[in-house]
């Protein structure tokens, strides 16, 4: 009994490690958010949802080594996948939001350590942004 107890605290422990992480935030007006740093991330789903005015703003995603200096990661075939890639919504490394739109980000090749999410929003519009990632 006390090896099965053990087996399943195991299992547990594994399905935590690699659990589907959420976090959001609204991006208000002419401002500019940075989201929580992911830590070795697989792949990423961020979704807009108007909550006033226009949806507009801009969401990249940044690859840091250290978790504090980020830079812009563009689109690279094998490495980092950008989904849907039309070019309506986006534009080299920069995701147009839209009220009700998604983008999913695959990460093949991890090259950084820390990938964050940063969401710039427009004068007059107020979007809630949800982030959720997979390690």
């Amino acid at each position: 009994m006390k090896k099965l107890a053990i087996f399943l605290i195991m299992v547990l422990a594994v399905f935590a490690v690699n659990a589907q992480r959420t976090i959001s935030d609204s991006v208000n007006g002419n401002e500019t958010v940075n989201f929580t740093a992911m830590t070795d991330p697989v792949a990423i789903s961020i979704l807009a949802t108007q909550t006033g005015g226009t949806t507009d703003g801009t969401v990249t995603l940044q690859g840091s080594v250290d978790g504090t200096t980020y830079t812009t990661i563009q689109p690279t075939a094998g490495v980092i996948y950008y989904f849907p890639s039309d070019t309506s919504k986006l534009t080299g490394y920069t995701w147009t939001m839209t009220n009700g739109a998604s983008l999913l980000i695959g990460i093949e090749q991890p090259f950084w350590r820390y990938y964050r999410v940063r969401a710039a929003g427009t004068v007059g519009d107020s979007t809630l942004v949800t982030i959720k990632w997979m390690k």
